[in-house]
């Protein structure tokens, strides 16, 4: 089986969510399942209903402490019902197919993209990875730039068997405190595993690049999915904006807006400034 996977934990990312899913379910040619740990699994149960979407309650919740939610996507291994996954963030927008990843994964384990044209030797991401000096073996760190692309795990695909989740997990749990750790240690890893580098139109940043027709999920990482300040719509909120306002009316949707503390901030801006 294949398919494609959205794992939430908490209330905070629920209507993102529920938005990213409805992109989904128009445009993936494919399964689809939620991953709903924690208490949060009836309000995710709600949200698979009505997008007639699978979902999975994993109880991997029984790992806490800092940045214990992002650890948790270097274990989705463990409980994803598929033999090929592919994973994606909450705070995306499916804007077109991307199941040519299924085919992809006969030949490589471990799929990511590039994160626009960054490089892992270039400033601040080679400053994350410089960090790690310490929490990892010399060995890994001699080896931690022979990977050129800088990657973002907003968007990522395994085949049963990857061999990358043997080392992931505990590799970003010795460098929990830092930031992103799920991400750099992947990259740290990435030299040693079987792997290929996608293009970045299968995560594209709503900041750093352009939106293009070969965009295949546009993410709003950072929380960027609601910005706007005086009267403006920032990093293509516009897009997510067009998205919710087809399903707030949604008890799925409108029941959850109130745990989305940066929604709730930026609504009375968007309100006076949305097309009537």
């Amino acid at each position: 089986m294949e398919g494609l996977i959205y794992y939430n934990i908490g209330t905070k990312c629920l209507v993102r969510l529920a938005v990213s899913v409805s992109t989904a379910i128009r445009n993936f040619k494919g399964d689809i399942t939620i991953l709903a740990d924690g208490d949060c699994f009836d309000k995710c149960f709600k949200i698979a209903k009505e997008f007639k979407v699978l979902i999975k309650n994993p109880r991997s919740d029984d790992f806490i402490g800092k940045n214990f939610a992002l650890l948790n996507k270097c274990r989705l291994h463990q409980i994803t019902p598929y033999s090929k996954t592919l994973f994606v963030d909450t705070d995306t927008l499916i804007m077109q197919d991307f199941s040519e990843c299924f085919k992809i994964l006969d030949d490589y384990e471990f799929i990511v993209p590039q994160f626009c044209t960054w490089k892992s030797m270039d400033g601040h991401y080679r400053r994350r990875i410089d960090l790690w000096k310490g929490f990892v073996s010399d060995e890994l760190m001699e080896h931690a730039f022979d990977e050129s692309a800088a990657v973002n795990i907003g968007f990522y695909g395994w085949r049963a068997g990857a061999k990358i989740f043997d080392e992931w997990f505990n590799t970003a749990l010795k460098n929990r405190q830092s930031f992103i750790p799920d991400e750099i240690a992947c990259q740290i890893l990435l030299p040693h595993y079987n792997h290929l580098i996608l293009g970045s139109e299968y995560n594209t940043s709503c900041k750093h690049e352009a939106l293009t027709e070969k965009t295949k999920t546009l993410h709003y990482h950072g929380r960027k999915h609601c910005r706007v300040e005086n009267g403006q719509f920032l990093f293509h909120s516009d897009l997510w904006y067009q998205e919710f306002e087809k399903i707030r009316h949604l008890p799925c949707v409108y029941e959850n807006i109130q745990f989305d503390r940066h929604l709730l901030k930026y609504l009375p801006e968007y309100e006076k400034c949305k097309p009537q």
